[in-house]
């Protein structure tokens, strides 16, 4: 990123230091959890000084899928190889090399992803501390706040006459199908209105009138390249943030008021457990989760389709899963992508002439497994930043292959209904779907849980959790905009915690 621009959107760190009493939350990670809370913390004009620290660097101020880049393949893939590192997973503790993505950057995960935004069915609350009528509003909140489509007022960014006509083919033969919910604004460029495209985090915050320079007023600053390596605790509380200018590799010490932990699951977890905070071991690092994902193509026997489809069949309380399918594309383009599934994530922006073949995804709900864990790895030099290195321990339950097995019959009958050939089908390993939560869990009884149902920390009294490593469990959907409205549901709460 330009220096003029940096200058003009971050705070130093060194000032942040000289006046670090001042600070009254500091917020940890940048990605939709942490400048959802710090938006939502300063839009009451409560005076307050927020600081947002991110450990990645500040790249591009927008999703990709909004910008000029967002078909160019090679810039995409470059742009992704400076902010991606690689985290572990395997079914044992036996070692392994590391194997699933993390980005670490301003706006995190939510400058490269695929825009879907599902809420949570009913009866995915059933073991969270609250329902979902008590969540709903913050539902709404968090749809008008990353201008989702469709919602009211507002149409879905697909729709085509051959979108429609195939959703009442697939109606005919039993399968229900709808727009898919996108966070991709689809208002329309008049009277003054220009849509703000892909939702990400970074490009709220810069939108935001809260964005500061620390000190000069209350507000949220900013500041890029800072990497948090422990949280001291004295009594019930955080008294000290011990982080790193990853430009110069010096050392500083914070002293904030409240801390919020927003890295992203695991990376949450991971900095809680280095920290050595939080006493109730048989909990802490417990329960992760991952959806079960499957994907892959089928191609239609004759004919072709000639429209951009965008299409999401949801889940149910007996179908515990939902199927995504785009489209259309031609045979030469699925070849490429077979081999090269994470080439460019907004691909499907491009898909807008006629093909024969059609894209499909499934996620699933997996059990949640007290023994599915992460663990550190002392001895290990960390392959991300100055933590130690960790691994998460996770295996797929009995329940969990079921679950994948049901999820092929429906695709495959799917495929015969419409007459078309199913070219593959992929089932890809645990937390390849991105979709990590849990080891911070919450709940209603702190010797069974971490944090309450405010999302505090039982036993510290100034340490807050905004993103899904405090999810007891989840829905089918992309965790995207139940995160965003969890962390406005953290925000209110705080303002009135005794943190």
């Amino acid at each position: 990123m330009a220096e003029v621009v940096r200058k003009a959107l971050e705070t130093p760190l060194k000032k942040l230091v000289e006046k670090s009493s001042e600070i009254d939350v500091l917020i940890i990670g940048s990605g939709t959890a942490g400048i959802t809370a710090a938006i939502a913390l300063a839009e009451k004009n409560t005076g307050l000084n927020i600081a947002l620290l991110e450990a990645g660097p500040l790249t591009i101020l927008e999703h990709v899928g909004s910008s000029s880049v967002r078909l160019n393949a090679r810039v995409v893939n470059q742009l992704q190889d400076q902010i991606v590192y690689k985290t572990l997973w395997g079914e044992n503790e036996k070692g392994g090399q590391p194997n699933t993505n993390g980005w670490s950057a301003v706006g995190g995960r939510t400058l490269l992803w695929g825009g879907y935004i599902p809420r949570f069915i009913p009866e995915d609350f059933s073991d969270w501390p609250f329902n979902y009528a008590d969540f709903e509003p913050y539902y709404k909140r968090a749809e008008d706040l990353i201008c989702a489509a469709p919602r009211e007022g507002v149409p879905a960014f697909v729709r085509t006459k051959g979108q429609d006509k195939f959703m009442k083919e697939l109606k005919k033969h039993g399968f229900s199908f709808q727009e898919s919910p996108l966070a991709i604004d689809s208002s329309c460029s008049e009277n003054g209105n220009l849509p703000v495209g892909y939702d990400s985090s970074i490009a709220r915050l810069i939108r935001s009138e809260s964005l500061v320079t620390f000190g000069e007023k209350p507000g949220i600053s900013l500041t890029s390249e800072v990497e948090v390596i422990s949280l001291e605790k004295k009594g019930d509380r955080i008294t000290a943030v011990h982080v790193v200018d990853r430009k110069t590799d010096v050392s500083y010490v914070l002293s904030p008021k409240k801390v919020v932990i927003a890295c992203g699951g695991t990376q949450s977890v991971r900095l809680v457990m280095a920290s050595k905070i939080e006493e109730n071991d048989d909990v802490l690092g417990k329960y992760i989760n991952d959806h079960l994902f499957a994907r892959g193509f089928l191609k239609r026997r004759k004919g072709i389709w000639e429209n951009l489809m965008h299409l999401y069949s949801p889940p149910t309380s007996q179908k515990l899963f939902h199927c995504q399918i785009c489209g259309p594309l031609t045979m030469e383009k699925v070849e490429f992508l077979r081999n090269n599934w994470t080439a460019l994530p907004t691909k499907w922006l491009e898909w807008n002439s006629p093909g024969d073949c059609l894209e499909y995804q499934f996620f699933g709900i997996a059990t949640t497994e007290k023994e599915n864990r992460l663990e550190l790895i002392e001895n290990r030099d960390s392959p991300f930043g100055r933590l130690p290195s960790c691994k998460v321990i996770y295996k797929r339950s009995q329940r969990d292959l079921a679950i994948l097995d049901e999820m092929k019959k429906n695709i495959e009958n799917l495929s015969l209904a419409i007459d078309a050939e199913l070219i593959n089908w992929e089932v890809l390993p645990p937390g390849t779907a991105l979709h990590d939560i849990g080891g911070l869990r919450m709940g209603k009884d702190p010797e069974a849980s971490i944090v309450n149902p405010s999302g505090q920390f039982w036993r510290i009294q100034n340490l807050y959790v905004a993103d899904a490593s405090s999810w007891p469990s989840q829905g089918s959907a992309n965790p995207y905009l139940t995160i965003t409205a969890w962390a406005l549901k953290l925000a209110d709460e705080m303002r009135f915690s005794n943190g």
